[in-house]
């Protein structure tokens, strides 16, 4: 469970604005963090991770108190069980692929999880490339493997997929829910991409004049109502056995509807034809 209650007075070109956020996150959700430029979204990752102090409030990861303006304490970044991943890639460029991530690695005698990354973002064979020498996707996926390597309580990722083109960046959100499987962590996921937010979090946080406008389970804050046209394939997110209603990604934007069959229900990331789900 990851609790924050935090407080932050901002300055911006167009002056101040009063950071006020406080969430209660279940461990190993993923929220994707939603809103405009300059709404504090990087301010809350950077303050979770250590990086930025608040001015007041609390940060709490399951038992252990990682901030708290009114008992004193701070923990330094390098105290906090955390994965950063920004929008640069950040490899070293004179470390090779394995030695970027044995770096990072703490535990030196785990040096196993190393091959068992690679493996997993489909990099076996690079250990000893350059990151110069490796494609905006492959430099990304090192950088994912890095992020997770310590097996983080908290992952705080920051547009992390932005720059690269659309069939990449759904590669790599495959990659990622991947990672996640088998290193779970609680994950906070900026993003202004809603399909993106659609396909990776249970959960939305949208932040708007420097607070939370809207919180809730992605379904909720992202579905756009029922489907009422029949002309597209869709992808689908989410299935709600008990009422037989699913979640899909159609035109890059979640919509609820009802399934025909709640016997033989779809799974989620299969492409169906929105014909068969309109009753």
């Amino acid at each position: 469970m990851l609790n924050f209650d935090l407080y932050k007075q901002l300055f911006y070109r167009q002056g101040l604005m009063d950071l006020r956020l406080n969430a209660s996150l279940p461990a190993f959700s993923v929220t994707a963090i939603m809103g405009g430029s300059g709404e504090g979204k990087t301010s809350l990752l950077k303050m979770l991770a250590g990086l930025v102090k608040p001015d007041s409030g609390e940060i709490i990861v399951g038992d252990k108190i990682w901030y708290s303006a009114e008992k004193k304490i701070n923990l330094a970044p390098q105290q906090r069980s955390i994965g950063f991943l920004f929008q640069e890639y950040a490899l070293f460029p004179h470390m090779t692929v394995k030695e970027n991530l044995a770096f990072a690695l703490e535990d030196k005698q785990q040096v196993g999880q190393i091959a068992n990354l690679l493996e997993m973002t489909g990099m076996t064979g690079f250990e000893n490339a350059k990151p110069n020498t490796l494609s905006g996707g492959q430099q990304q996926r090192i950088a994912l493997a890095r992020a997770v390597i310590n097996k983080p309580a908290l992952l705080l990722l920051d547009e992390p997929l932005s720059a690269l083109d659309q069939q990449m960046r759904m590669r790599l959100q495959q990659d990622l829910k991947v990672l996640l499987a088998c290193y779970p962590a609680t994950v906070l996921l900026v993003t202004h991409d809603e399909s993106e937010a659609a396909r990776l979090a249970s959960h939305v946080m949208i932040i708007d004049e420097g607070k939370a406008a809207k919180f809730g389970s992605t379904w909720e804050i992202l579905g756009k109502g029922n489907i009422d046209e029949h002309t597209n394939k869709a992808e689908v997110i989410h299935i709600d056995e008990s009422t037989g209603s699913i979640a899909v990604l159609w035109g890059g934007k979640l919509m609820t509807t009802q399934w025909h069959n709640k016997e033989n229900l779809p799974q989620p990331g299969e492409i169906i034809d929105l014909p068969q789900i309109i009753n």
